[in-house]
């Protein structure tokens, strides 16, 4: 049905084996029927959506039943778009790339620093949020922290290290370095605009190797100078 549209299409007999193709190889989208053996499309879109390294998965499920109540709970489980059958293949093609342009959007809008991270994003899931509202969290506590230690911040957001690399990175296209450095940068721009501190004790506080350090990252992601963004602040 899908065949020749896409790269790569994975595809599963029942909802088990589904599971396990799933996790093994993190697909871009998942299109699932709701009638499988084992297990049937509603727990399978449950358990991804419960699972943290998958929950950001976009799922389309499908199924023959057109009732509000099957809706509903296509729905209550995360379903991200429910199609009834029977359907045009053109109608399912346009739902895959509108939920795959609005993962797309959300990885354009972390790899721009202007975008700041506890921004709400539309394009966002419940589980994606709270996962960068949380990750937010735990880099703010340890904001001073030159050297953050990523296993505390994994194990704070109830994830193993390469979960977290590899969720981090499907959320924002952001590597968690980079991910670290934007948070400590909005930190230091908000103490060299509400502060007189120096640039040197705004370095240290926000958790930067060295002041020189501190002014090169901040002049490649904000385009100029600390002096000069404060100059600017002042003058505005």
């Amino acid at each position: 049905m899908l065949n020749g549209k896409f790269k790569t299409i994975l595809t599963a007999s029942n909802g088990v084996e589904a599971l396990n193709v799933i996790s093994r190889n993190m697909p871009s989208i998942i299109v699932s029927d709701v009638m499988m053996p084992e297990m049937d499309g509603y727990e399978l879109c449950s358990r991804i959506k419960k699972n943290k390294d998958m929950c950001h998965i976009p799922v389309i499920l499908l199924t023959a039943r057109d009732d509000e109540h099957s809706k509903k709970r296509g729905y209550e489980v995360g379903a991200d778009t429910y199609i009834s059958k029977p359907f045009d293949i053109e109608t399912l093609l346009e739902v895959i790339k509108g939920l795959l342009r609005n993962r797309k959007q959300t990885k354009q809008f972390y790899m721009n620093f202007s975008a700041v991270p506890e921004m709400e994003n539309k394009n966002l899931g419940n589980a994606d949020e709270i996962f960068i509202k949380k990750l937010n969290e735990v880099i703010k506590e340890n904001i001073s922290n030159p050297d953050p230690d990523i296993n505390l911040i994994s194990s704070s957001i109830g994830m193993s290290r390469t979960s977290f690399y590899n969720k981090l990175k499907s959320v924002t296209d952001v590597s968690g370095s980079e991910y670290i450095n934007r948070i400590r940068l909005e930190y230091a721009m908000n103490l060299i605009k509400s502060t007189d501190l120096s640039f040197t004790e705004i370095s240290e506080m926000s958790g930067f190797t060295s002041s020189k350090y501190f002014s090169t990252i901040f002049k490649q992601y904000i385009g100029m100078t600390p002096t000069q963004f404060r100059s600017k602040e002042r003058e505005a």
